[in-house]
């Protein structure tokens, strides 16, 4: 037969400290010696007789400690016949002693009642007192078991001997619903208690800092980038602007041109004269100098004279002609300076316009880095609700082992109470 301590190991298939429960040597002693004295305890009155013991016999007067023992049966004797003595209240020990009284004490009705002491430790004391009389008692006798070497219980019956492992199994399945329960308890603390709540509160924060920081953002780049347009707009219409004045330079040069024509063909027509001019000079020259005919050389001179005024004609048109080309050149470099303003504002409001850009591409990379901060946060947080999940897996776990625990219990109890109670009407 194996030890009891075995017998619960075995029933609960687990090692005694180091096992899944910790069970200890210690708690399966306490468990089997309860257990014994809850199946006692148990019994109707008639049955303690299975588990009685009478000490040696005592001083009636002095009496017995009883504190911890359930008393069967009280005599008294002179040295000749154990008297049974009934019991009465403590409170009328004193008309015990008056022979006029119901409850009156004699050798052959003698009576016991419990004393309490100052130390209130009850102690059994019979009546009446004699010099000679000794007491004896028989009391329930709750068994010593030591489960690691005992494989039986003295002074208790052997078909009884199971319900004590039962019952100490019973504890274990109380412990194994307390440890799951408390794991389960520690998990969920470890959800709450530790902060991977308030970590998440946390995460979510930042998470919301996070995006609106990037949606802030955002709204400055819709508003650079209108001041962007703005400027590229502008720019457009400067770059039109500049385009009438540089269409104009042609049209303008065109007539410089024109101008320019009219005074070679003048200043032609001009040196033609003035030619025909030195040609008639030459001849009134010569005709007056031979002394050919002085009235031919001066139709010669008049018609010098003649042809000296339309060569100053021409002249004076080709520089008429001439401002003209130099008014319409002026004009062509107005408006070649103009068109040259209009490009330089207009590269003006392009770097304008390329500086908003940059700004707001640097804006949108800010906003990309509190998005990038924010996914971040994100997958921080999917890891600290994952590890809930895995808690409240695991807790959900531990309740389902204390809830196995809870059912292996009520079996066991039931199999010891139906299988006590059997006992019981069979012996009673």
């Amino acid at each position: 037969m194996q030890s009891f301590k075995q017998r619960v190991l075995d029933k609960i298939g687990d090692t005694v400290t180091t096992g899944d429960l910790a069970v200890t040597g210690t708690m399966i002693s306490d468990w089997t010696n309860e257990g014994a004295k809850i199946i006692i305890s148990k019994m109707p009155k008639p049955l303690w007789n299975f588990f009685a013991v009478e000490p040696a016999a005592f001083a009636p007067t002095t009496g017995v400690a009883v504190e911890s023992q359930k008393v069967i049966d009280v005599f008294r004797s002179d040295g000749t016949i154990q008297q049974p003595c009934r019991q009465i209240p403590w409170n009328l020990r004193g008309r015990a002693l008056d022979s006029s009284e119901v409850n009156y004490a004699t050798p052959t009705d003698p009576v016991w009642y419990f004393s309490v002491s100052t130390t209130a430790t009850p102690t059994l004391k019979i009546l009446p007192a004699s010099a000679t009389a000794v007491g004896y008692v028989t009391y329930v006798n709750f068994p010593t078991i030591a489960p690691a070497t005992d494989t039986v219980i003295n002074g208790f019956p052997n078909d009884l001997e199971p319900l004590v492992v039962d019952y100490a199994v019973t504890q274990v399945k109380i412990r194994e619903m307390g440890i799951s329960r408390r794991d389960a308890q520690a998990e969920i603390e470890a959800i709450t208690d530790t902060g991977i709540l308030a970590g998440l509160a946390t995460v979510y924060t930042d998470i919301e800092t996070a995006l609106d920081a990037s949606t802030t953002q955002n709204a400055k780049i819709s508003t650079i980038l209108d001041l962007a347009n703005v400027e590229f707009d502008k720019m457009s219409a400067i770059i039109d602007l500049g385009n009438v004045e540089i269409d104009k330079v042609p049209l303008i040069i065109d007539e410089a041109n024109t101008a320019l024509d009219l005074v070679s063909t003048t200043v032609t027509t001009a040196n033609t004269e003035f030619d025909l001019m030195k040609t008639h000079v030459a001849t009134s020259v010569t005709t007056i100098s031979t002394g050919e005919d002085i009235e031919k050389g001066g139709s010669q001179l008049s018609m010098a004279q003649t042809a000296g005024a339309t060569g100053d004609k021409y002249l004076a048109e080709g520089a008429m002609n001439l401002q003209k080309a130099q008014a319409s050149m002026a004009e062509a470099q107005r408006r070649l300076e103009n068109a040259q303003s209009y490009i330089q504002e207009s590269e003006a409001r392009k770097s304008t316009g390329a500086a908003y850009i940059d700004e707001a591409l640097a804006r949108a990379k800010e906003s990309s880095s509190f998005l990038a901060e924010a996914a971040s946060r994100i997958g921080k947080g999917q890891l600290l609700l994952g590890e809930c999940q895995v808690r409240l897996g695991t807790a959900q776990g531990y309740m389902g082992q204390s809830a196995q625990a809870s059912g292996d219990y009520q079996i066991i109890q039931k199999n010891f109470d139906e299988n006590l109670k059997m006992w019981i009407s069979v012996n009673l």
